[in-house]
């Protein structure tokens, strides 16, 4: 708004920088919390994929063309900077918008990553007990002939990737 209303008070200031926010794209600074405003009061995932496009358009193309042309024409540096704090402002409403995109396409993404985290736990567990029960030495023989999952991930946030090659690997050692 304070913005709004520095480019257009002096008409030299539009003429100078304010025409580069207000139409370079066509009114893009103004659509954003517009749609910003009908993506929360909706809940609709794609609007809020379109807020996150137009805060990108004003950050990546509004902004910098503006301040650069207010800079040629030595406008007063605190309006500068008035522009970089809107491309903190809007970079950090775009990633809250993503985040909640994404929580409304995949609702059970927190509760599906628990569910994993606790079956690794489990299988952990289990690993820790075998070897507590046969032994180091025995577990890695058993896991070489390929019988138990020797590739768990030691930390818990990891999900365990098996390659093609460590496939083939086991099956060779199971049909010996």
């Amino acid at each position: 708004m304070n913005f709004t209303l520095h480019i257009s008070y002096p008409l030299t200031n539009y003429n100078q920088f304010g025409w580069a926010f207000v139409l370079m794209p066509p009114l893009v600074p103004y659509m954003a919390p517009v749609a910003a405003i009908a993506a929360c009061a909706s809940g609709s995932i794609g609007v809020f994929r379109t807020v996150n496009n137009l805060n990108a358009i004003t950050v990546l193309i509004n902004i910098p063309l503006t301040m650069l042309l207010a800079i040629s024409s030595n406008d007063d540096p605190v309006f500068v900077f008035l522009l970089l704090i809107m491309i903190f402002v809007k970079t950090a409403f775009s990633s809250i918008s993503a985040k909640i995109a994404h929580s409304l396409s995949n609702p059970k993404y927190m509760s599906n990553q628990e569910k994993i985290k606790k079956i690794f736990k489990i299988q952990r567990e289990r690993v820790e007990k075998r070897n507590e029960v046969l032994g180091i030495e025995v577990s890695k023989q058993i896991s070489g002939m390929g019988m138990f999952p020797s590739y768990l991930p030691k930390d818990k946030q990891t999900v365990p990737v098996i390659s093609k090659a460590m496939e083939a690997r086991m099956r060779e050692r199971l049909l010996q």
